[in-house]
C-alpha cells in the first residue's frame, strides 16, 4: 500500500470511528472509500430523498401578524417606559395617522410584504382608544384592506377603563375588532392613584360590562403584580375581582421599573415596591386561584378559560411566524430579520414624510440566532419539543445547548420529561432569566455595554 493509499484509508476511518459516536444512525457516513465516480453534487437535499410535493404547497403565502402602534395615552402611568406621548393635539394624532398610512402603503408595495398572507392583526400603545370612533374604524379597515386579510382570524385593539365611550365601542363594534385587550393593573384605588393610573375599580367594572353589552365575547385583562403600594390585601382584592368579572383571557405581568421612569426615582426617595418574595407570593396567589377556577396556562403570564381563547396573535409571533410592525418603536420578524421602526415620533414622521423607511435598527439572523429564538420564545411557552427542534434545524438541542439546559437543570427551573425541555414552576416565576442564559455572546457583550452607559447616564442625572 502506497503512503497516498494508507493516509487516504486512515482519513476515512477517522471520519467513520467520529460517526459512530454520533446518536442518530441516518448520520452514518454513506461511503467506506472516496471516489470520483458516484456523479456531481450541485444541490442538497439529493432529488430522490424529497417528498412528493404541489406549487400551491411551495409558492403559497406565507402567514403572518401585522403589529400597530399607536403612541398616545390620555396620561402617562409612572412605571410607563414606552415610546408614548400624552394628551396630543388633534393635530399631532393626525399627522401622526397620515405618516402610518404612508408606511402601510410603502410595506404593501413591498414583494416580500406581499408574499404574506395575514391572520392576526393587533393595535397597541400607547392607547389606541384615545383616537375618535371615525379613526378607530378607518384604522381598522385601511389594515383590513390593505393587506391580503381574507384570512384574518383574530384583530386586538388594547384599551383602558377610562378611554373606551360608548361611540368608541359602536366603531369597534363595526370593524373587523373582534377581541378587546384592557389594561386594568389593578382594582384597587389607592393603588392606582400611587401608580398615576386614572381609573378607579368601578370604571374597571362598568368598561367590562358595557364591552360585553356590545358583543365582544373575547376580553383578555392585563394585570400587573408588585405595583408601588401593593399589599397582600389589595392583591387579594384585585384577585378577586378579576375572577368575578370572569375574562376570556388574563395576562399576568411582574413590575419592571427603568431607571428613566417616575416610578423609579420615586423608590429611591419616599414610595417602596413590594419585596421579591412578596412578589413571587403574590404570583402564586393568583396562579392557584386562576387554575382552581378553571383557567389553563398557556405562558409564564398567561392564562385562558377554554382552548379557543388562546392568544392567537402572540402565540404565532412566538412559534416565530413573521411579524410585520408598523408605527414608531414597532418590531417586526421578516424574511429571517428582526428590526424596529425608530422610537422618535417627529423623526418617524419625517423619515416617512420624505418617502424613506422608518426601521431604524436590525439584524439578519444567523442559523445559531434563529435557533435560540427559537429556544427562548418556546420557553416563554413553557415547553420545547425536542422533536420539533430536530425537524427545523437538524440538530438534537441538547448537541447546541447543552451547558444551558444541564445548568438550568441543577437549578430546579427546567426539567426533561417526554423528549422535551419544561419550565419547572419556579422556571415559570423566572421566566426571563430563564431565557436570558441562552443569549450569544455577542448579545451580552452588547448588553454589557449598554448596561454600563446606562449606569453612567443615571449617575450623571443623580447628580444634577
Amino acid at each position: 500500500m502506497s503512503g497516498t493509499e494508507r493516509k487516504t484509508k486512515q482519513q476515512s476511518q477517522t471520519i467513520l470511528d467520529s460517526d459512530k459516536n454520533r446518536q442518530n444512525p441516518e448520520k452514518r457516513i454513506l461511503w467506506e472509500k472516496p471516489s470520483t465516480t458516484r456523479g456531481f453534487v450541485f444541490q442538497y437535499p439529493p432529488f430522490p430523498t424529497l417528498p412528493e410535493t404541489s406549487h400551491k404547497d411551495i409558492f403559497s403565502p406565507e402567514k403572518a401578524g401585522i403589529y400597530v402602534h399607536i403612541p398616545f395615552c390620555s396620561s402617562h402611568c409612572s412605571y410607563c417606559y414606552y415610546a408614548v406621548s400624552c394628551n396630543p393635539s388633534p393635530e399631532k394624532v393626525a399627522e401622526y395617522l397620515s405618516a402610518l398610512n404612508t408606511e402601510i402603503a410603502l410595506q404593501t408595495s413591498n414583494p416580500i410584504v406581499q408574499n404574506h398572507t395575514i391572520t392576526t392583526a393587533y393595535i397597541g400603545g400607547g392607547t389606541p382608544t384615545i383616537l375618535t370612533p371615525e379613526q378607530i374604524l378607518a384604522l381598522s379597515e385601511k389594515i383590513r384592506n390593505s393587506f391580503s386579510a381574507d384570512s384574518l382570524k383574530e384583530f386586538t385593539i388594547e384599551t383602558t377603563p377610562t378611554d373606551l365611550t360608548e361611540d368608541k365601542l359602536q366603531a369597534i363594534a363595526e370593524s373587523a375588532i373582534n377581541r378587546m385587550s384592557i389594561g386594568v393593573q389593578s382594582f384597587s384605588d389607592k393603588v392606582n392613584t400611587l401608580n398615576d393610573r386614572e381609573h378607579k375599580r368601578e370604571d374597571v367594572l362598568q368598561v367590562i360590562k358595557s364591552v360585553r353589552s356590545a358583543g365582544m365575547d373575547n376580553i383578555n385583562l392585563d394585570i400587573i403584580c408588585g405595583l408601588i403600594g401593593e399589599t397582600e390585601q389589595s392583591w387579594e382584592q384585585t384577585v378577586n375581582d378579576l375572577i368575578e368579572v370572569s375574562p376570556e383571557h388574563v395576562t399576568i405581568y411582574f413590575l419592571s421599573l427603568r431607571p428613566q421612569t417616575k416610578a423609579y426615582k420615586r423608590t429611591q426617595t419616599d414610595l417602596t415596591l413590594p419585596s421579591e418574595e412578596k412578589r413571587i407570593e403574590m404570583y402564586k396567589h393568583a396562579h392557584t386561584k386562576l387554575l382552581s377556577c378553571g383557567y389553563i396556562q398557556t405562558t409564564a403570564n398567561c392564562f385562558i378559560k377554554r382552548p379557543e381563547f388562546e392568544h392567537i396573535h402572540q402565540s404565532h409571533a412566538w412559534n416565530s411566524m413573521p411579524l410585520i410592525g408598523l408605527g414608531n418603536s414597532a418590531y417586526s420578524f421578516v424574511n429571517g430579520s428582526v428590526m424596529q421602526n425608530v422610537r422618535s415620533i417627529p423623526k418617524y414622521k419625517k423619515l416617512l414624510s420624505k418617502g424613506d423607511s422608518p426601521i431604524e435598527i436590525g439584524r439578519r439572523l444567523s442559523a445559531k440566532d434563529q435557533m435560540i429564538r427559537y429556544v427562548i420564545l418556546r420557553l416563554k411557552q413553557l415547553r420545547i419539543d425536542n422533536g420539533d427542534f430536530r425537524k427545523r434545524f437538524g440538530f438534537e438541542i441538547d448537541e447546541i445547548f447543552t451547558p444551558q439546559i444541564k445548568s438550568l437543570q441543577k437549578a430546579g427551573l427546567v426539567n426533561i420529561k417526554d423528549n422535551s425541555i419544561n419550565l419547572t414552576f419556579d422556571g415559570t416565576i423566572y421566566v426571563d432569566d430563564v431565557c436570558r442564559m441562552f443569549y450569544g455572546n455577542d448579545v451580552r457583550s452588547q448588553l454589557s455595554l449598554s448596561k454600563q452607559k446606562e449606569n453612567v447616564a443615571t449617575l450623571k442625572n443623580s447628580l444634577v
